[in-house]
């Protein structure tokens, strides 16, 4: 399954997690379903206040980040946020709001294949209008790479599909045309979420109540060529009504209405 909504922790109250015993009623499910109960407000004003932080020297590192060497990105990690909830109206009416933010930057290593300089200028003097050239030129990796090398007669030996080498690819077969290159990479990595909810008792048998989360996330998508790098933004929405009736001691009627929306966009 997918999960369209996680909240904070300081916004729940409860779980339950059931099996694949539960009945009927919770239809459209064929593994675990989980239950999250939100805090309400109470007749007593109540928050909290909280702030989580990382960094590189707490952490411990890959064995790809050569910190000595200067090759260790940079990993910050700050959540911070907080609740409050009362009352409305005494024995009647409650409310319970909060607030979360996360900033931080995740360090990631990203190894991968790419040109090396020599072959980015031989293409770029030799095939200028070249859609390889101008991808060369306007997208180059944030390093090139010293390790690996194949020249363009090995990459033409272990890709078989490429058309034969001729002419002044030909001549120049022994030069060094891709590699590998580890690129440290600190990526942006931003969040917030916020939630509302009211309670209302409208008599000794009647109850309403409104829950409502709205999240946003961007994030850095990792990539060794920093033109790339983009921001895939993503948001969530979620909204509940819900109506419980008692009419008698055993037996109880609830009515919810319940919307649920999830966008998110890749630019690349």
């Amino acid at each position: 399954g997918v999960v369209n909504l996680a909240p904070e922790p300081d916004f729940v109250q409860a779980m339950r997690i059931s099996g694949a015993t539960f009945d009927a009623a919770k239809g459209r499910y064929s593994g675990a379903w989980v239950q999250v109960f939100t805090k309400p407000g109470t007749d007593q004003f109540h928050g909290t206040l909280s702030e989580y932080h990382t960094d590189n020297d707490l952490s411990g590192h890959t064995i790809f980040q050569n910190c000595a060497a200067g090759g260790c990105p940079a990993f910050r990690r700050n959540e911070f946020g907080g609740t409050f909830g009362g009352p409305i109206v005494k024995n009647k009416l409650f409310f319970f709001v909060g607030a979360f933010a996360l900033r931080s930057s995740n360090a990631a290593t990203n190894v991968a294949a790419v040109e090396t300089q020599q072959f980015a200028q031989f293409v770029e003097q030799n095939f200028p209008n070249n859609i390889a050239s101008i991808f060369f030129k306007q997208a180059p990796p944030a390093a090139y790479p010293t390790t690996n090398l194949l020249t363009i007669a090995q990459v033409a030996a272990v890709n078989p599909g490429l058309l034969p080498l001729s002419g002044v690819l030909l001549q120049n077969s022994t030069l060094p045309a891709i590699g590998t290159v580890t690129v440290p990479e600190s990526l942006t990595h931003n969040a917030s979420q916020w939630h509302v909810r009211t309670d209302y008792n409208v008599d000794q048998k009647d109850r309403l109540f409104f829950d409502l989360f709205r999240t946003n996330v961007n994030q850095l998508q990792e990539d060794a060529r920093p033109l790339f790098q983009v921001l895939l933004p993503n948001a969530g929405f979620y909204a509940k009504l819900d109506w419980t009736r008692l009419i008698s001691r055993t037996l109880l009627n609830e009515a919810g209405f319940t919307v649920t929306r999830a966008v998110g966009t890749n630019p690349a």
